[in-house]
């Protein structure tokens, strides 16, 4: 008994030392800790890690340290400056205890993110902004791994309420998560990694070249991974993926030990329900899905199994098989039967031309209305064959007895489409239209939809789509959005190699409206209020692929609290570009003409513009445009009318609004009937010179002529006449509100009162100390300085001997800040140039290199084509003679053929050094 209570006292004492060390040892290693976290990671990466506070525990995953960062951003620099990589509340990290007590390197056992967002993105040139980890020499590596801080050596990785986007804009792919949940448990032996992986997420999209496949699927994956890592293979095995109600299995590896992917995979959905395939269709899955009555079956598998890079596919195939198919909403009186789906995707060898898309059979019927088409596509690479047909006759007031419209939802119309599909690219290429079978049309009439979220209703009397070989016309479209009604015609030319092989697709549109209330369009959570014109937008990337025409003329347009009248001009959408051509309108008591790009291609969009205002309403414009508040504040208190013509340029934001600091301009603005009245620095100035008239300035007519560097306006000394006071100012603005102004005034010493004239001698007292002796006469030279804020002006006063002087010093000091920010401007400007001469010459070298390889292609394509030709007739002659009249044929076109080949390389050298020659011209003018 005596040895259990010793030992129990001895348990107790080693209880209590473990306890104490476990809430003191983190107060001894805190600062240690965290500095040599931040300090290792940043050390090693280009992005910058920053966190808002920490903890730091024994208690939390005892033995060993548990590190905690709350609110951790990395965010990225470079091209990728304005990414947030991740942000999560909060980052915990597992630190070995004995790692932290021998001093020299810590060793992070676990991760866990508590609701991260994740934005992953490629640019188009293949950039990640995941690549952020510090370049090093080889020979350094070891001694850099020595001396790091820390390392990770993770078996243990959690996400929980994660939010993951991945945009990769060099394979037009996009994928967002939002509710995901990950846990995954790595066992390490030595390169090879055995983890146990759970994922889970609320929401998956995914879209492909534009194309949504996934939207808001409820998505999971369970399975067993072993990772290679010195190969950088990674191997599955009854892996079990869910997307909704469908329930795949996948087996086999993928490795990527170079640039180049091999795998081996297999997937297959099992003895499977049709109805777990109808889940995946998310108007389907989202109303009552349970309770829907279905029947049929459904196969579903497939495999890939080869290399992946740029120029190669791994061999695969997809099998989609439903066989007599239906399925019937509770309460809904039709059904939707007999649905038929044979779909395969094949590709042998992975050769890409080799992949064959054949779409057997597409069918269903929905109460009277039926629906048929097929479609088969071969060599999409060299030469598209397609053959298509779709049939369909659609009543829409039949679409409730079927699908559970929302119970306000209001419905009607037909829709009728027969189109048919057969022929090569190669003969569309060729204007061999007869050789190409493309004929049908699609048709909506007599369209009506009203709902709860489309109250103002839909109507579209006719529409319609003709198509043919050579172009899509649409001959009629009559339609009603609400108020808003617009009558268009117009023609898409090369549809079918846009669709095929991603070439340009080029339209023409003619449109006419007598009223368009744009704000019918918006949310009424989202509408606009008072402030710039498209507030409410993101930022719109414009295809490449794409060179649109239109012209447009609307009677009335009404935009938040903007009505426009007479609209009328073009557009081009081209290059991802959109240009305007002459935009007229009347607006704002005046006129404007627009011309100008919105350029969608940089990171941050930007726009160019040129304006021709005649006689806007000065306070109804500052009104209604928040830029016009931030840049010219007094136009807040004048009454009267502005024309202008201003050019600018502008970098905008995710709300496709102006960056202000980047905006840059110039123009002359001529102000008519101006009264600029309770304007607080001209009452400042008013009570320093005790004069009351400077409170309400008549100004009548002035031309200012301005100019705007990075937000900063600068207006050049301008002179008006307001009761028989001549005055003359300049100056400059920011948008801080900071102000710098000058005035010279010449104002008639009758004017100076008893007060003034107070003040007036206080400014010859101050000349006289300064030795400036004046002689006053009938006019009085003040010159005020106006400097502060716009809210909070400060004045100082001075008499000057000449008006000319004076004068002068105003347009020094204006000149001044001109080329001050000007020469900034220019140090930015060739900064940014250098880097722009660069691409110019690398992408004219990778033109050049492109049209030397297309030009050999073609012609070893001539010489292969005339040897074969050659060698054929050769063996088709019949005696002696004739074949050796056959092979001095051949002989004189093989000839000519390499002769042709010579001259086709020749000419792509030449072009392809001109195209170089002009890039590096026009580097040499850009530097």
């Amino acid at each position: 008994m005596k040895k259990l209570t010793t030992a129990l006292k001895i348990f107790g004492i080693l209880l209590i030392i473990i306890v104490i060390l476990a809430a003191t040892l983190p107060f001894a290693f805190k600062k240690q800790i965290v500095g040599a976290v931040k300090t290792g990671i940043n050390d090693q990466i280009t992005a910058k890690l920053e966190f808002s506070d920490y903890s730091l525990s024994l208690f939390r995953s005892f033995p060993n340290f548990s590190l905690g960062l709350k609110k951790l951003t990395l965010i990225g620099t470079g091209d990728f400056a304005k990414d947030t990589l991740i942000s999560t509340q909060e980052l915990q990290l597992t630190i070995d205890l004995i790692s932290v007590i021998k001093g020299k390197q810590y060793v992070v056992t676990k991760v866990s993110l508590d609701e991260p967002s994740i934005m992953l993105r490629v640019l188009k040139n293949g950039k990640a902004n995941w690549d952020i980890t510090k370049p090093s020499p080889p020979a350094a590596t070891t001694a850099a791994e020595s001396n790091a801080k820390f390392r990770l050596t993770v078996n243990k990785f959690e996400i929980n309420g994660g939010k993951v986007v991945y945009d990769d804009q060099s394979m037009g792919m996009k994928t967002a998560m939002t509710g995901l949940d990950l846990f995954m448990k790595a066992d390490i032996n030595g390169d090879v990694y055995e983890m146990q992986t759970e994922v889970s997420t609320e929401s998956l999209d995914f879209a492909y070249g534009g194309v949504p496949y996934l939207h808001k699927v409820n998505a999971g994956v369970k399975t067993d991974i072993t990772a290679d890592m010195k190969a950088f293979k990674f191997s599955f095995k009854d892996a079990a993926i869910s997307l909704n109600a469908l329930d795949l299995g996948l087996d086999g590896w993928f490795s990527m030990p170079e640039d180049d992917i091999n795998m081996d995979l297999k997937f297959d959905a099992g003895k499977s329900e049709f109805k777990n395939f109808l889940s995946l269709l998310p108007a389907v899955y989202a109303k009552d899905f349970d309770k829907v009555k279905t029947a049929g079956s459904l196969t579903f598998n497939g495999y890939a199994k080869g290399v992946y890079n740029d120029n190669m596919l791994p061999a695969f195939g997809i099998n989609l098989l439903v066989n007599n198919a239906m399925f019937q909403y509770p309460g809904l009186p039709a059904t939707v039967k007999n649905i038929g789906i044979d779909l395969n995707l094949a590709n042998k060898n992975g050769v890409p031309d080799n992949t064959l898309i054949n779409l057997r059979k597409l069918h269903l019927e929905a109460g009277s209305n039926v629906v048929d088409a097929s479609m088969q596509v071969a060599t999409p690479v060299s030469d598209p064959a397609i053959k298509a047909k779709l049939k369909a006759a659609i009543k829409l007031a039949e679409v409730k007895q079927f699908y559970p419209l929302p119970d306000d939802a209001q419905l009607s119309g037909l829709l009728n489409a027969d189109i048919q599909l057969d022929g090569k690219m190669s003969s569309i290429d060729k204007k061999q239209y007869e050789a190409f079978k493309a004929a049908g049309d699609i048709s909506l009439s007599l369209l009506n939809y009203k709902s709860k979220d489309l109250p103002q209703g839909l109507a579209i009397n006719t529409l319609k789509l003709i198509f043919s070989p050579s172009f899509v016309e649409m001959p009629v479209c009559d339609l009603r959005l609400g108020r808003s009604d617009m009558k268009a015609t117009g023609r898409l030319d090369n549809a079918l190699g846009w669709a095929l092989r991603d070439e340009v697709l080029k339209g023409n549109f003619e449109s006419s409206s007598r009223l368009m209330d744009l704000n019918e369009f918006m949310a009424e959570d989202a509408a606009p209020s008072s402030s710039d014109t498209l507030s409410t937008l993101t930022v719109m990337r414009l295809p490449a692929n794409i060179d649109f025409v239109a012209k447009t003329a609307i009677t009335k347009l009404i935009y938040d609290n903007i009505q426009m009248s007479n609209v009328s001009g073009g557009l081009r959408i081209a290059d991802e570009k959109i240009s305007l051509n002459n935009l007229q309108m009347n607006m704002l008591g005046g006129s404007m003409v627009m011309n100008g790009t919105y350029d969608s291609k940089p990171q941050s969009p930007n726009v160019a513009f040129n304006l021709d205002i005649k006689r806007f309403d000065i306070p109804l414009t500052a009104r209604t445009f928040n830029t016009v508040k931030k840049l010219a504040p007094v136009a807040s208190y004048c009454a009267g009318k502005a024309s202008t013509t201003m050019n600018f340029t502008a970098s905008l934001d995710d709300k496709m609004m102006p960056i202000l600091e980047s905006l840059n301009g110039s123009g002359m603005i001529k102000g008519e009937q101006l009264v600029v009245m309770d304007f607080i620095p001209m009452n400042k100035l008013s009570e320093a010179l005790k004069i009351d008239k400077f409170k309400k300035l008549d100004i009548g007519t002035a031309m200012m002529d301005v100019t705007i560097t990075k937000g900063r306006v600068v207006v050049k000394p301008f002179t008006f006449m307001t009761d028989n006071i001549k005055s003359t100012i300049g100056g400059w603005n920011d948008l801080d509100q900071q102000i710098s102004y000058t005035s010279v005034m010449e104002i008639p010493r009758a004017m100076f009162g008893t007060q003034a004239n107070s003040a007036l001698e206080g400014m010859i007292k101050k000349a006289g100390t300064q030795g400036v002796k004046l002689n006053i006469g009938e006019t009085i030279i003040v010159s005020a300085k106006i400097l502060g804020t716009f809210t909070n002006p400060t004045i100082t006063t001075d008499l000057k001997n000449s008006a000319n002087a004076a004068l002068t010093e105003v347009k020094q000091q204006v000149e001044q800040e001109v080329k001050k920010k000007v020469q900034e401007e220019i140090v930015k400007v060739k900064a940014d140039a250098g880097a722009e001469a660069a691409k110019i010459i690398a992408d004219a070298e990778k033109k050049a290199a492109e049209l030397n390889a297309a030009a050999k292609a073609a012609g070893d394509k001539l010489v292969a084509e005339a040897d074969k030709e050659g060698k054929n007739l050769v063996a088709k002659a019949s005696d002696p003679l004739s074949k050796l009249a056959a092979k001095e044929a051949a002989k004189q076109a093989l000839k000519q053929a390499q002769s042709k080949s010579d001259k086709l390389q020749k000419e792509a050298d030449q072009k392809g050094k001109a195209i170089i020659a002009a890039a590096r011209a026009e580097a040499a003018r850009l530097k």
